[in-house]
């Protein structure tokens, strides 16, 4: 009798796991991208906080909040459901055309359904929230994350390019509004770190000041993403690997040298200029650990070196 207990109680305790819904705070925005760009249309970034799970669902929807509660109509709602796991801190990038929601390896995150978010000519704004339950003025428990593109919360969404705050929302916690507006913005490549945790990469992600790459003329390609996240919230590891990793001379003017922690041999090495654009890629091994940087304009770079599946990133300086 008490074998069958446990089986029951562990069987419960898995089918509570699996069908786990996400809450407010465990989702943030990282990118959005209104205007054209080489890449796919009308995308928008989301930060899995705590990861992901093989059924979980999160919708999104551009229509704005009424200040008497609930959505104003008009504008487009869709639901993402996860066919895989993601681990904290994995980005996922969704796109109106064409209509779909992948990884950094260009995968399907999951299946969707619904109308995408046309971000060019409607929706100024993004909330995400609990599919299950639609949030409205008495019960906003099922919102998950807010973000504002139109230079600040409205008093009421009065048209499709305003929204008031839900007040289930805080920004600088768990919502951002991006001011002045502009069409096109991500968070900052200097500003990708600073967080050692699930709690302050929310803060980071939602704090305004860390956003930047904006234009109000040319979208940017989504992926890959400036921003690595998970290599401090996976499972440790990597971030200690980190501290083992050391370059030098910092600031470099020449000859850039990357000591490789005890147990790693090899590592692909790329070095990104702070737009984030590729400036240097290369394959460095014990025996040939140096890298050339005379070419490279002055000012900040970061490092990101790739070994066993592991990212560790550096910031250096070039003179």
């Amino acid at each position: 009798m008490i074998k069958k207990s446990l089986l029951s109680l562990v069987l419960i305790l898995s089918a509570n796991s699996i069908n786990a819904q996400f809450g407010i705070g465990e989702i943030a925005f990282s990118a959005y991208s209104a205007d054209p760009s080489t890449g796919d249309l009308d995308e928008f970034t989301i930060v899995l906080i705590r990861g992901a799970a093989i059924g979980e669902q999160v919708a999104f929807t551009d229509n704005g909040w009424l200040s008497t509660g609930g959505f104003r109509p008009g504008e487009d709602f869709f639901t993402l459901t996860f066919t895989q796991n993601y681990v904290p801190g994995s980005q996922i990038v969704c796109s109106r055309i064409p209509f779909r929601c992948k990884d950094i390896n260009l995968s399907d995150a999951g299946t969707v359904s619904g109308s995408p978010l046309d971000l060019s000519f409607l929706g100024d704004q993004i909330f995400a929230y609990d599919p299950a339950s639609l949030p409205t003025l008495g019960d906003q428990s099922s919102f998950i994350a807010a973000i504002q593109m139109n230079g600040g919360w409205d008093g009421t969404a009065f048209d499709d390019s305003s929204s008031a705050k839900p007040s289930a929302f805080t920004d600088g916690s768990t919502s951002i509004s991006i001011s002045p507006e502009v069409d096109n913005a991500r968070i900052n490549l200097p500003n990708c770190f600073g967080f050692t945790n699930q709690p302050s990469l929310l803060a980071l992600c939602n704090n305004s000041s860390n956003w930047g790459d904006t234009s109000n003329a040319v979208g940017y390609n989504a992926l890959p993403p400036v921003c690595d996240f998970t290599t401090v919230l996976s499972d440790g590891q990597p971030e200690s690997i980190s501290n083992n990793v050391r370059i030098f001379p910092n600031p470099a003017n020449g000859l850039l040298n990357v000591n490789f922690p005890q147990g790693i041999e090899s590592g692909n090495l790329t070095i990104y200029d702070i737009t984030g654009q590729r400036v240097i890629e290369s394959v460095l091994t014990e025996a040939d650990n140096t890298i050339e940087v005379s070419a490279l304009s002055q000012g900040v770079y970061l490092l990101k070196l790739e070994t066993d599946s592991k990212s560790i990133i550096k910031k250096f300086i070039k003179e």
